[in-house]
């Protein structure tokens, strides 16, 4: 159930972004924003990759 979760946020990170960075992103620009909004839970990354979104973070 992540999948649909993480495309979601993604979708409101890029609208988001590319409206204040007043351009169109790449790849790893989006990547790097997505992760910048992320926060560890304490469990090993290869139960939680990289961890919990949170979409108010900036």
């Amino acid at each position: 159930m992540a999948t649909p979760h993480v495309s979601g946020g993604s979708a409101l990170i890029i609208k988001q972004c590319e409206k204040d960075f007043e351009r169109t992103l790449s790849e790893d620009e989006i990547y790097a924003q997505l992760i910048k909004r992320t926060f560890a839970l304490g469990n090993p990354k290869s139960l939680e990759g990289n961890g919990l979104l949170d979409l108010a973070r900036e």
